[in-house]
C-alpha cells in the first residue's frame, strides 16, 4: 500500500490569486459601466474569499491524504480526519507527468455512484508532495502501473495511458 501526504501547495495558491488579481486589474481598463465594474470586482473578490477558505479554513477540503491500495484508493480531505475517514475511488491513472508536474485521474468506484464526480483529477506540482513521497509516488506510476500492464497485456511493449487506464481500472 502507497500512503502520500499531500501538502498545500503554495505554487497552485500563488498561480490562482495571480489570476484573480490580473482579472481585477483587467478590469481597470475596459470600458463597462460601473455598475457592471462593481459587480464584476465583487464576483471576482467573492471568488478569492472562496478560494482562501476552501485551503486555510477550519473545514478545509484541500485533499490531504492518498492511500493507493491492491484494488482501490482513499482519497482523505482536510487536516484532521479518522485514518477510516475518506472516499473510495479505482485505482489512479496517469495522466500526465513531468519534473514539474504529476496529473492523476481516480475514477469513481463506490456502489451508489457520486452525482456528478465519476472521475477526480489530481494535480501534484513540486512543492505537494515530500522528495521521498514524490520519489514514492514516481516508483509506483513507472514500475507498479508497468508492471500491472505488463500482466495484463503481455504483448505490449511498455506503459502507455490507455492500456495502463483499461489495466487499473479493470482491477
Amino acid at each position: 500500500m502507497l500512503n502520500v501526504q499531500i501538502k498545500l501547495s503554495r505554487i497552485e495558491i500563488g498561480f490562482l490569486l495571480c489570476c484573480h488579481f490580473s482579472a481585477l486589474l483587467g478590469l481597470t481598463v475596459t470600458e463597462l459601466p460601473s455598475l457592471l465594474l462593481i459587480s464584476l470586482a465583487i464576483s471576482i473578490l467573492l471568488s478569492v474569499m472562496r478560494l482562501l477558505l476552501n485551503n486555510f479554513g477550519k473545514n478545509s477540503r484541500q485533499l490531504s491524504h492518498i492511500s493507493i491500495g491492491q484494488q482501490s484508493s482513499v482519497l482523505r480531505r482536510g487536516q484532521d480526519q479518522a485514518e477510516e475517514d475518506g472516499e473510495e475511488w479505482g485505482l489512479p491513472v496517469l495522466e500526465f507527468s513531468s519534473e514539474f508536474l504529476i496529473v492523476l485521474r481516480f475514477v469513481d468506484q463506490s456502489p451508489q455512484g457520486r452525482v456528478g464526480h465519476e472521475t477526480l483529477r489530481v494535480l501534484l506540482l513540486p512543492d505537494s508532495l515530500s522528495e521521498a513521497e514524490d520519489r514514492r509516488l514516481r516508483r509506483y506510476i513507472k514500475f507498479e502501473c508497468a508492471h500491472l500492464c505488463a500482466r495484463i497485456f503481455p504483448f505490449e511493449s511498455g506503459c502507455n495511458k490507455v492500456s495502463c487506464a483499461v489495466a487499473l481500472n479493470s482491477g
